[in-house]
C-alpha cells in the first residue's frame, strides 16, 4: 500500500510544474484573448476536444444527456483515464497496449469531430465560430 502511495505522490510531484503552466497559459489566454483553444484561435473553427471540460463536469455531476451534447467522446477518454489509473496504482504494472488505446481513442475523437462539423455545425451547443482568428486576420491582411 505505501509504495501505491509513494507512486501517487511522485506522480503528482511530477505533474506539478506542467499543471502550473497549463494554469498560466489558462489565465494569460482568457486574459488577453477570451480564449483558451489554439485551434479556436488560430481556424476560427471549434476543435476535436471542443466541450470535453463541460461534458467531463456534466459526467462527474451525473448530468450524463448533457454530456452528450457537449461532447459524445467523453466517456471514452476516462474509461481510458480510469484503466490507466487501475493498470498503475492497483495492479501495478504498464497500462496493456496503452499507445494504442490512446491512438484509437483520439481517431474516434476526430472521427466523432468530422460528423458534427458535418452534420450539426453550427447548430450544436459548443460549435462555437469565430471571426476573430489568425487566418482571417492574414487573410484580410494580404488579400485585398
Amino acid at each position: 500500500m505505501k509504495t501505491r502511495l509513494n507512486l501517487f505522490r511522485n506522480d503528482i510531484k511530477e505533474m506539478m510544474l506542467p499543471g502550473v503552466l497549463i494554469l498560466a497559459y489558462y489565465i494569460g489566454m482568457m486574459l488577453l484573448f477570451r480564449r483558451v483553444c489554439p485551434f479556436l484561435m488560430l481556424t476560427g473553427y471549434p476543435c476535436p476536444g471542443c466541450g470535453m471540460t463541460r461534458a467531463l463536469l456534466c459526467t462527474l455531476t451525473g448530468r450524463f444527456t448533457e454530456a452528450v451534447t457537449y461532447n459524445a467522446t467523453v466517456f471514452l477518454w476516462i474509461a481510458l483515464a480510469v484503466y490507466h489509473g487501475v493498470c498503475r496504482y492497483v495492479l501495478m504494472k504498464k497500462p496493456a497496449y496503452g499507445n494504442v488505446l490512446m491512438i484509437i481513442a483520439g481517431c474516434l475523437t476526430i472521427a466523432y469531430y468530422i460528423y458534427r462539423m458535418i452534420c450539426i455545425y453550427p447548430e450544436g451547443p459548443v460549435m462555437i465560430h469565430s471571426d476573430r482568428n489568425l487566418l482571417n486576420f492574414l487573410k484580410e491582411m494580404f488579400i485585398r
